[in-house]
C-alpha cells in the first residue's frame, strides 16, 4: 500500500528515511488507521500490506511497533519540551511544518520539492538551536 507512494512522493520518502518508522512498520500502520472505522478483518488487512505474504502475528507485531515508535517520538517531543531542550515556539515551528506540507501536496517539481525539504531541515535546525550546515545534498 505504502511503496506506491514512496515512488511517487519524493517527500514522503525523505521523511520516512528520516523517522523511526520502518516501511512495513508505516505500511501496517496506514492500513490499520484507514480501516479503523471499516468492518475489515485481519486476513483482509494483512492482504493490503505491500508485502502480500505476512503472518496476522507479523501484521500484529508490526503494527505494536508502529505504535510504540509513534508513542515514543511524542513522548520524546513532551519530555524535550519539558526540559527546555527545545527552543521557544518550537510547536508553532511544527504547525508550520505541517501547514507547508498540506501544501506541497501535489507538487511534481522536484526543484520545488527540494525546497520544501530544505526548509524543513531549516525549520528542525532551528527548532534545535543549530544552524543548518550549507553544501549537503538532499538526496543523493
Amino acid at each position: 500500500m505504502i511503496r506506491p507512494r514512496l515512488e511517487a512522493d519524493l517527500i514522503l520518502r525523505y521523511l520516512l528515511e528520516r523517522s523511526s518508522f520502518t516501511q512495513a512498520q508505516l505500511d501496517t500502520y496506514l492500513i490499520d488507521r484507514i480501516t479503523v472505522n471499516e468492518k475489515v478483518n485481519l486476513k483482509n488487512k494483512t492482504a493490503m500490506r505491500d508485502r502480500k505474504n505476512v503472518s496476522k502475528g507479523a501484521f500484529i507485531r508490526t503494527l505494536r511497533q508502529a505504535r510504540v515508535n509513534l508513542k515514543r517520538a511524542i513522548y520524546t517531543l513532551i519530555l524535550s519540551e519539558y526540559l527546555g531542550l527545545l527552543e521557544d515556539k518550537s510547536i508553532d515551528r511544527l504547525l508550520q511544518i505541517s501547514n507547508l506540507l498540506k501544501n506541497a501536496k501535489g507538487v511534481t517539481s522536484k526543484e520545488k520539492l527540494t525546497e520544501v525539504i530544505e526548509i524543513i531541515d531549516t525549520i528542525i535546525e532551528t527548532i534545535l538551536g543549530k544552524e543548518k550546515r550549507h553544501g549537503r545534498h538532499l538526496f543523493y
